[in-house]
């Protein structure tokens, strides 16, 4: 992100920090990933990346206990897991990995592929999942909830985005290119969430 996109972003922080300072945010209703993310299509097009297009190197791998994780169109578990990504600026086709429950029984196996493909973050779908992996070279770790566990109880749908919201401060630390590409999300929730926006500007820092 250039000096020049920095002070942009931190000049329309500063004004969301004024609006919500002067109690103008009414209250909101709860949250949900479907009423927030409701059309993928219309998410910034560096979000609709082809296939193909995968990293090597992914943002983020994403480790969770299948079924329910794959690309699948008709799973709901799939679309919700999507639905969070999207969220948060991410796409299994463009900068995630998704592994599944067989690898995660695997340690060894599990360890080579995160030394292997060097992920940014991992990011746990299961908050048990954190501890059993194995991680030499201390990858930072985000756990949140199975896609599962909130079609199951939606009242965890809010506490996943705020982990989600989390991810994105790390990830903003982490990648410029992730950060230049997610700004309009950044706008979005420190527009509404005073701390997030103050965050961010430390991230930017």
């Amino acid at each position: 992100m250039t000096a020049e996109e920095k002070s942009r972003l931190a000049c329309f922080l500063d004004t969301a920090l004024d609006y919500l300072d002067s109690g103008y945010m009414q209250k909101r209703a709860a949250y949900s990933f479907e009423d927030d993310i409701e059309n993928l299509s219309s998410l910034p097009l560096a979000f609709q990346i082809a296939e193909e297009d995968a990293p090597e190197n992914p943002l983020v791998m994403v480790i969770g206990a299948s079924p329910g994780l794959d690309d699948n169109a008709n799973d709901p578990e799939a679309q919700l897991l999507d639905r969070m990504l999207a969220s948060a600026g991410l796409s299994r086709d463009r900068n995630c990995c998704i592994i599944e429950e067989e690898i995660i029984d695997n340690a060894s196996y599990l360890e080579e592929q995160i030394q292997l493909l060097k992920p940014g973050i991992i990011l746990c779908l299961g908050k048990s999942i954190a501890g059993q992996i194995e991680n030499p070279d201390q990858i930072q770790i985000v756990a949140t909830y199975h896609p599962k566990e909130l079609l199951q109880d939606g009242s965890l749908k809010r506490p996943a985005f705020e982990d989600m919201k989390k991810l994105m401060l790390r990830l903003i630390g982490l990648d410029q290119g992730y950060a230049e590409e997610v700004q309009e999300l950044l706008y979005k929730y420190a527009a509404s969430d005073e701390d997030f926006a103050t965050r961010v500007k430390e991230y930017l820092a």
